[in-house]
Order: structure tokens, then C-alpha cells, then sequence
């Protein structure tokens, strides 16, 4: 049985994930949920252009979080340059990162020592329902393309198995199996399984109650022409 997992007390937590794992949406709901007065979010995400934390501007500042990227605000633009990164030890930062070897390559363009090892938390979002992500193996061969390229460690699993709207406790239960066989042969801990509290009920994954901490996720990011 794995122990449930608390968040390890560092005011860096870096969010990665491949494109569809739903990363943004964790990451908005963590900031937003954040008890600490100062939070910070640095969109680093130079991969996907379409479901990005831009979009949440106005809700970032009723909420007195500071957001910050390399994008135009209320376009789906990236400018030819990154955000300058200041550590701040008051603060929860929390940086959206694009998940895959490709993506993680910006935080290379950072100095080393605005990312302390002891201060940093690197959690993976993984969705099995992706295609990249969709069995052990593949999930793997992601989690090695991303730690040799950042040349760190995945430091925590995100379980986000979903289907959007169609998203049912058995598609959590399903990716929450799988994504514990990764957990328990690499030893890395499994900080949250996410559900979306619109269409998954808590009382549908009692199965796993016991063995995670599960997380209710508001879905920030859907355009309402999405939604049902």
C-alpha cells in the first residue's frame, strides 16, 4: 500500500506534463488553492499555444497572484524572449513548464542557482489516457527524455487520468493502477490523484481512497463553448 504523500514544504514547485496530460489546469488549481499570501506563477509552456494559464489573467489578479510569461495577454502568442525569474522564499512559485524533452529545454536558460535542488519540487502530470503516456513503458521512456534533459530527478507523480467531460471514477481508478507501478519501481511518490468534481464524485473512488490523496479539481481552463 503507498503512503499518502504530503507536499514537501519548498516554495519552487515546477509542474511538467505532455501536451493533453491537463498540467495547466493542475497548475491553476494549486496557485488558486495556495494558502501562502504572496504566489507567484511563471508560464514557462513554449509548446502548447491553445490551453494556457494566459487565459485565467483577470482571475490571477482577484486572487492577488502574480502572473508571468513570455506571452501577450488574451492571445495565444509567444514573444521571442522568457520571463525573468526571480526566487523569492515569501512566496509560492509555481512554474508551467511544457512536459516533454523539448519543452523542459527553457529552464536551461535560467541561472542554476535560481532552482536550489532542496527547494525545488519537480511533479510530472501524467494523463494515461494520452497516446505518449498510455502504459507503463511509455511512461518510462517520458519520465527518462525529461530527466536527462533537465538533468534532475522527477521528484512526484501527478495522477490526472481523464477524459474531459467523459471523464468517469473508472478512468481514475485505471490510471491511478498504472501510474503506481511507476511510482513503487522508481520510487517516485505520488503527490496527488486529481478528479474533476463536475462529473467524478469522491464516493466513486473509494478504491484508492486509502492509498493516495485525492485532489478535486475545478476546471479553470474549459471555454464554456466546451463545456456541456
Amino acid at each position: 500500500m503507498l503512503n499518502k504523500i504530503i507536499p514537501q514544504n519548498k516554495n519552487i514547485t515546477i509542474i511538467l506534463g505532455h501536451y493533453g496530460s491537463g498540467k495547466s489546469e493542475v497548475i491553476s488549481n494549486l496557485i488558486l488553492n495556495s494558502k501562502k499570501e504572496k504566489r507567484i506563477l511563471y508560464d514557462l509552456d513554449i509548446i502548447n499555444p491553445y490551453f494556457r494559464t494566459n487565459s485565467l489573467i483577470k482571475k490571477f489578479e482577484e486572487n492577488n497572484i502574480i502572473y508571468i510569461s513570455g506571452t501577450v495577454e488574451g492571445l495565444n502568442m509567444d514573444l521571442p524572449s522568457i520571463p525573468n525569474i526571480k526566487n523569492d522564499n515569501e512566496a509560492d512559485i509555481y512554474i508551467d513548464l511544457a512536459g516533454d524533452s523539448a519543452g523542459v529545454k527553457v529552464l536551461k536558460g535560467y541561472k542554476e542557482n535560481l532552482f536550489p535542488k532542496d527547494n525545488c519540487n519537480f511533479y510530472m502530470v501524467i494523463n494515461v489516457n494520452r497516446p505518449e503516456t498510455k502504459d507503463e513503458a511509455s511512461i518510462e521512456e517520458q519520465i527518462n527524455k525529461i530527466e536527462n534533459e533537465l538533468t534532475e530527478k522527477i521528484t512526484g507523480i501527478i495522477s490526472n487520468t481523464h477524459l474531459l467531460d467523459l471523464t468517469s471514477g473508472e478512468d481514475i481508478i485505471k490510471g491511478f493502477n498504472i501510474i503506481k507501478k511507476i511510482s513503487e519501481k522508481r520510487k517516485i511518490p505520488i503527490i496527488y490523484v486529481t478528479y474533476p468534481q463536475k462529473y467524478v464524485q469522491e464516493e466513486e473512488l473509494i478504491l484508492i481512497k486509502d492509498e493516495c490523496k485525492l485532489y478535486p479539481l475545478d476546471l479553470n481552463l474549459r471555454a464554456t463553448w466546451m463545456n456541456n
